[in-house]
């Protein structure tokens, strides 16, 4: 009897030790916390094996979930992840918006540049009487560029040979704006527009695809379609001189609306 009472007791402590040390988990606990311990340390990464994680500690009864030790681990690895790509998805559109930023800027002033090149040509050019002062007076109507870098420009001009100043004594504004536009490229501005562009287009399309739900995005692609919109025209003037200055300021004051909604949401 006394025998029986020890085994019995035995019994009981084994019991105990079982559940406290875990020896009893089904292997579909065991499963789940060794899946929480492989997720290791939170990189941007960790989405599949947070998720694997999930899927296998969501299909455990309550019963089975409550002896997963490591549980709390897995919802601090969802917290982690999310943060670290609300992060990251906030650094890349802010790094698209500053790029756009880049580009407008670049064709606001390419276009001022343009303008006066034009006005000159058709207004100034036939009052020129020298070579030099071919390239003093346009950069008088052309704010940021110098009379040596027109000059220089000009020089990588080919479309009309040596005759320059003849050409510009005639009032040949299309030649004034063809060298402009050679010393847009020759400063590398062209090059880059299209480096900016393609750069934020891909970080859009990357959002686009796997972020999808982030409210600003919207805002931020009305943006990028408005800079890309410029850029054609900056890249390719059309329309006459009348009808320039409102085009441009059409194309403007679109992106100074479309930068100002966006804009608001990176000042942090």
């Amino acid at each position: 009897m006394k025998m029986r009472k020890i085994v019995s007791l035995l019994l009981i402590v084994v019991m105990i030790c079982t559940v406290l040390t875990g020896c009893g988990k089904s292997k579909a606990v065991k499963a789940a916390e060794e899946a929480i311990t492989a997720i290791g340390e939170i990189t941007i990464d960790s989405g599949d094996a947070i998720a694997s994680a999930e899927k296998l500690y969501n299909i455990l009864t309550d019963s089975e979930k409550a002896q997963v030790d490591n549980r709390l681990a897995l919802v601090d690895a969802r917290e982690s992840f999310e943060k670290l790509q609300g992060d990251l998805v906030y650094d890349n559109a802010k790094k698209a918006y500053e790029q756009l930023n880049v580009v407008a800027d670049l064709c606001s002033n390419g276009m001022d540049d343009i303008y006066g090149a034009w006005h000159f040509g058709i207004y100034k050019a036939k009052d020129t009487k020298s070579y030099e002062s071919i390239f003093d007076n346009m950069a008088k109507s052309t704010p940021h560029f110098s009379s040596a870098e027109l000059k220089a420009a000009a020089e990588n001009v080919s479309s009309y040979g040596a005759d320059m100043v003849g050409k510009l004594m005639a009032a040949d504004w299309q030649y004034c704006l063809y060298v402009v536009e050679q010393a847009i490229l020759d400063r590398g501005d062209y090059a880059t527009i299209e480096k900016e562009m393609n750069e934020a287009q891909a970080i859009l399309q990357e959002l686009t695809k796997t972020y999808d739900d982030y409210s600003y995005y919207p805002k931020l692609k009305d943006y990028y379609a408005a800079v890309s919109s410029y850029v054609e025209f900056f890249k390719s003037p059309s329309g006459s001189f009348q009808q320039l200055s409102d085009t441009v300021n059409n194309y403007e004051t679109n992106i100074r609306t479309n930068r100002s909604d966006v804009g608001f949401l990176f000042n942090k």
